[in-house]
């Protein structure tokens, strides 16, 4: 069950740390949040080398670099995507995807899921129907799903390159990826003549979200190193329901009846694909 355990703390730390970088995003731009909030996480990662036994590994540190190349467009598509359209739509859309391509990836591998697990998997991605259905957001709703599905994408597939580093390795794979996250975004703010960082107002949210999220993908990274990958993945996935909850609870995010039943069909569609990778 450490996998699980590992799995759902992930949900945890990704899930509180976008809540707080959609609060941030309504004070300054997207690539600027991302890169302080990764300028927190490479030093998160740092930390964790000298408490999770960590050894440098270049085959493994250069999959952490592709993900964090990866996880650069995931972040900036989700935290646009949620200030262009509503957290409600783009979380869980993005999470959907994001959990079905590690799995597709797995059976194309020929480690092909169980009954329950594709069952789950269906049901979720069948569940985008009703969350996406917003009269009041108008076109902002097709809006926020294209940017939740481009970042599922992104994000699915840098699950997908992690899930191919030894446990050897650590947490070194998860400060490539963040220092990459930082050289990227910093490179792209400079080629565009924009700020760097975020806004003042913006930068202790951004600092914040980025110590808890990559808390997330480093506990993510320690799952599928020492366990059932697709059972990490789909309990790694439940993070909208702690982000959506928070937006619902704490900002003026609201949601109609339908919505809730999508959201509540999606994770239900996740949960039966981490119960049906127990036995993996």
């Amino acid at each position: 069950m450490l996998a699980l355990a590992l799995g759902l703390l992930s949900s945890l730390g990704i899930g509180v740390g976008d809540f707080l970088a959609s609060q941030a995003g309504r004070r300054t731009r997207a690539v600027p949040l991302v890169t302080l909030a990764a300028v927190a996480g490479t030093l998160t990662a740092l930390t964790l080398t000298q408490i999770v036994a960590s050894r440098v590994l270049m085959a493994d540190v250069a999959l952490g670099a592709l993900t964090g190349v990866l996880i650069a467009a995931a972040l900036t598509l989700l935290y646009t995507g949620m200030t262009a359209s509503s957290v409600g739509i783009v979380s869980p859309s993005l999470s959907v995807v994001t959990a079905a391509i590690p799995i597709v990836v797995a059976a194309i591998r020929g480690e092909p899921p169980s009954r329950l697990t594709s069952f789950g998997v269906v049901l979720a991605l069948a569940a985008i129907v009703p969350m996406t259905i917003s009269p009041h957001l108008g076109h902002r709703a097709l809006v926020g799903l294209a940017y939740g599905i481009g970042g599922g994408l992104c994000f699915g597939s840098a699950y997908s390159v992690l899930t191919a580093t030894s446990v050897e390795s650590g947490m070194w794979p998860v400060v490539s990826q963040r220092t990459v996250i930082v050289a990227a975004l910093a490179l792209v703010s400079t080629a565009r003549g924009v700020d760097v960082l975020p806004r003042l107002e913006a930068r202790t949210l951004s600092f914040v979200s980025g110590l808890l999220g990559t808390a997330g993908i480093a506990a993510f990274t320690a799952g599928v190193q020492r366990g059932s990958v697709a059972l990490v993945v789909v309990a790694g996935s439940l993070y909208p329901a702690v982000t959506t909850g928070l937006a619902v609870a704490f900002s003026s995010e609201r949601m109609r009846w339908w919505q809730v039943l999508g959201v509540t069909l999606g994770l239900t569609g996740v949960a039966l694909a981490a119960f049906g990778s127990v036995g993996d």
